[in-house]
């Protein structure tokens, strides 16, 4: 009973907290994904129509570099998708000649180091440990998802963090990132003309075309199913719930 009740309180305190999600670890696995349309969308998987299941597919089945370079486990290596060892950006050989000559592109997660002049690649949270760590507009501008340039007179300026109210528009209140290693993002969700950080209830009525796309892959809508109206029933729900809900459950059962 106490186990159950504490259960509960989780889940409730989590239901009203920020929606804020670790990259690459909430990212939903292929398995996780219920919505056919999010496991088209996740590129990284295809849909058994047979089985109405999502399924894994690998970083070699991966045929467009953009699709490659935001999945963190694969990294384009000029021509094609290939595994990216370890997590390690470091692993990746760039080929100027095949026209790839920068980290970015070969995955996101990964910049060039600036110390070196062959552009090896390294991890961002290598480079930097904070938005006013960056000292020019050119790589706080590489670090747009957690920092954004302020200018002051003079031409002068400094890198500062970002966060829900400085992104303007609808389209693109989504998320940012909390620091520049892009680990953690805070999810936003547009309120009365404002960008405001999301809560994850508030995220949970995302619909079934903006669920996966507007949390970076990080949830999933939970039905296919179409009620008489036309609508999908369901709602967007964290891979991360399914892993504590998972969790919970087999702690009752043990007990």
């Amino acid at each position: 009973m106490i186990f159950i009740s504490l259960s509960l309180l989780i889940l409730t305190v989590y239901g009203t907290s920020n929606a804020i999600v670790s990259i690459p670890s909430d990212v939903c696995d292929c398995g996780q994904i219920s919505s056919q349309l999010d496991c088209t969308l996740a590129n990284r998987c295809i849909w058994n129509f047979q089985s109405s299941s999502c399924g894994s597919i690998t970083c070699t089945d991966i045929q467009d570099q953009y699709s490659c370079a935001i999945n963190s486990q694969c990294f384009w290596n000029g021509s094609a998708c290939t595994v990216l060892k370890n997590l390690n950006c470091s692993s990746i050989t760039l080929n100027p000649t095949q026209g790839l000559s920068d980290c970015n592109a070969a995955n996101i997660f990964c910049v060039n180091d600036s110390a070196n002049a062959n552009k090896t690649c390294i991890n961002r949270s290598a480079q930097y440990t904070s938005c006013s760590n960056i000292t020019t507009a050119t790589k706080c501008a590489e670090n747009g998802l957690a920092c954004k340039w302020e200018s002051i007179t003079g031409g002068s300026g400094t890198c500062q963090p970002i966060g829900c109210p400085n992104l303007r528009t609808q389209e693109d209140c989504l998320y940012y990132a909390v620091d520049t290693t892009y680990k953690t993002l805070q999810l936003c969700t547009w309120q009365n003309g404002n960008c405001i950080p999301a809560t994850t209830s508030q995220v949970s009525k995302y619909s079934y075309n903006t669920c996966f796309l507007n949390t970076l892959g990080t949830y999933t809508f939970s039905s296919n199913k179409v009620n008489d109206e036309g609508s999908f029933t369901g709602y967007c729900m964290s891979c991360y719930d399914l892993i504590l809900s998972g969790l919970i459950v087999l702690g009752a059962l043990i007990i």
